[in-house]
């Protein structure tokens, strides 16, 4: 009977090993998981919106190189091709990318 005790013993601590690896990897996965990428996405949103104010404060109409606005090359990376994708976006400082990226604060010509 002893020998049974012990190896009983054994097979509990492995599954609770099991469960306790089980249960830490759940948990970093909900914490490292997919909500991140969300997070991501909405802080460069916020950042976009908040260039997008200054952009159109200094040009309503949209039709500026963004020359004088705080954080405009930004504004030209997360419009550009490798993120939002706006049309006629290259990337660079263009009056054409900057009025579609933020054709939502613009102005009517």
């Amino acid at each position: 009977m002893a020998r049974k005790k012990g190896i009983s013993l054994a097979i509990e601590t492995i599954i609770f090993i099991i469960l306790a690896v089980l249960v830490l990897s759940v948990l970093l996965g909900f914490l490292f998981g997919p909500g991140w990428k969300a997070q991501g996405d909405i802080e460069q949103q916020r950042l976009k919106t908040s260039i997008c104010i200054a952009y159109t404060a200094k040009s309503p109409t949209c039709t500026s190189d963004g020359s004088g606005v705080k954080d405009i090359d930004i504004l030209a990376d997360i419009c550009g091709p490798n993120k939002l994708k706006a049309a006629g976006c290259t990337g660079s400082r263009d009056a054409k990318c900057f009025a579609e990226c933020c054709k939502g604060f613009c102005r009517p010509a």
